[in-house]
């Protein structure tokens, strides 16, 4: 990335990142990018699906909260 970004989550919150900084977020969450400040932002954007056999990642998985999965 070689330009400050700001990534809004739905009921989630939002968070600037600048070059060198990452993010990863569920696909099923409202989400939206926005460039900060005038030109383009170049970005490296990467989308990983679960194999459906596997059937639904709990969180305590993905995020260290027990009692709760994603489908």
């Amino acid at each position: 990335m070689d330009r400050e970004i700001e990534v809004t989550l739905e009921n989630e919150g939002s968070w600037r990142l600048g070059a060198g900084e990452a993010i990863s977020h569920p696909a099923d969450i409202r989400h939206r990018w926005a460039v900060l400040g005038d030109g383009a932002a170049r970005i490296l954007l990467s989308v990983a699906h679960a194999h459906p056999a596997a059937g639904p990642v709990p969180l305590s998985v993905r995020d260290g909260q027990a009692g709760h999965s994603i489908h």
